[in-house]
């Protein structure tokens, strides 16, 4: 099946904006390397915790195929996924924790 014309040059237009915003590069136990956008966790130290994760990663749908466990590296520090991504639109959000 063909998609519209204009499909294709909106996947590609998302495909480079996300490419650009990406400040790191994500590397799974399975699969390959890939772009994302790394942002570390606000943590308030009087406030009880309320955040899920250490650090969360933003990144495009079918990059990776991530579950919650998964070790993934980042800047060569390993992080575990701790919960399911969660899709907005083409991205996919998800919470990580550092491992040890």
């Amino acid at each position: 099946m063909d998609l519209a014309p204009f499909a294709a040059i909106e996947k590609n237009l998302a495909d480079v904006t996300s490419a650009m915003l990406s400040n790191v590069v994500v590397v799974p136990e399975v699969g390959r390397p890939f772009g994302a956008e790394f942002d570390l966790a606000d943590v308030d130290p009087i406030a009880p915790p309320g955040i899920i994760g250490d650090a969360q990663i933003v990144y495009r749908a079918g990059c990776a195929d991530l579950q919650p466990g998964d070790t993934v590296w980042i800047n060569e520090k390993p992080y575990r996924v701790a919960s399911d991504p969660s899709r907005d639109g083409g991205m996919l959000t998800a919470q990580l924790r550092e491992a040890s």
